[in-house]
């Protein structure tokens, strides 16, 4: 019986000494906490780089004459490419090419690609590279904006392939990617 008072004794002494030791002094009324700060700090902690890893596969036709666009100052070949894969931080994934425009003196090339993750949210790049004889290409692409999750964000990746004789007009391809996103 003494050692149960005892230990109900030494509970409600924690209890006050924990009690005693909290005050209101200090701590920030709501309005005083600002909304832009508590604002900031969710946006600080959601917007964190993130790095991604892919792989796709798709075909891809030529959708003109050469001169229909231009890579840079240099006249180029319009192609059209669209295919499916499976990326970090977006499960099964679908993308478009547009306005992707091959220079065929060098063959270097650039474009724009929409990716759209299996929720649905897209991220948008724009991209630069080249194209070589062995039918491997390279390029390197930026990311600016999307929507969903990836509203405003931002990155760089690096993505390597290869591909089909495009001789016919059209060609398929298989491609890996690696890079950071900012979302």
């Amino acid at each position: 019986m003494k050692k149960v008072q005892l230990l109900g004794w030494s509970m409600v002494a924690v209890m006050l000494f924990f009690a005693a030791g909290c005050s209101d002094a200090g701590l920030l009324e709501p309005e005083q906490a600002g909304h832009d700060t508590v604002l900031e700090a969710t946006q600080a902690a959601k917007n964190h780089p993130v790095q991604m890893k892919g792989r796709a596969s798709g075909a891809g036709f030529f959708a003109g004459a050469p001169g229909d666009c231009m890579v840079g100052e240099m006249p180029g070949l319009p192609v059209r490419m669209s295919g499916e894969g499976i990326a970090s931080h977006l499960g099964k994934i679908t993308f478009v090419q547009t306005g992707h425009c091959l220079d065929l003196a060098n063959f270097t090339y650039e474009g724009s690609v929409i990716v759209i993750a299996a929720n649905g949210d897209e991220y948008w790049s724009d991209y630069a590279g080249q194209s070589f004889a062995d039918g491997t290409f390279r390029h390197e692409g930026t990311i600016a904006g999307g929507t969903g999750r990836f509203e405003g964000a931002t990155g760089y990746y690096v993505q390597e392939g290869i591909g089909t004789d495009p001789s016919t007009g059209s060609f398929t391809f298989e491609m890996t990617y690696e890079g950071w996103i900012l979302y």
